[in-house]
């Protein structure tokens, strides 16, 4: 049992170190790709180009959306639909045992 404590406390040491050693690394996220240009005109066309596809693909995306919407309100109406012919499914069924005979009428007890 003391080992497992030991070994538990190594491992958590090494944690807490390798985390201090990664907070002192200079990271920058989304730069991986970045390229620097030193004509403007390129620079411009460049960001122009990749703005295009980011617009192309969130309009991809927000179509998608638009159409998750659209099934959505399909199914709602849907299940309105079924809500309502359980209804009628349960009052016809409620008329057909109130016109079975013997059906409301006190049970003859034998004398």
């Amino acid at each position: 049992m003391l080992s497992l404590i030991n070994i538990l406390i190594i491992f958590f040491l090494f944690l807490i170190s390798y985390q201090l050693i990664l907070a002192n690394q200079s990271i920058i996220e989304g730069a991986e790709n970045y390229k620097e240009y030193s004509d403007p005109e390129i620079k411009a066309y460049n960001l122009s180009i990749q703005n295009a596809g980011n617009i192309s693909y969130l309009k991809e995306r927000i179509d998608k959306v638009q159409q998750t919407d659209k099934q959505e309100n399909d199914l709602n109406g849907r299940v309105g639909v079924l809500e309502k012919q359980m209804e009628q499914l349960m009052v016809s069924n409620k008329e057909m045992a109130q016109s079975l005979p013997g059906v409301g009428e006190p049970l003859e007890t034998p004398t």
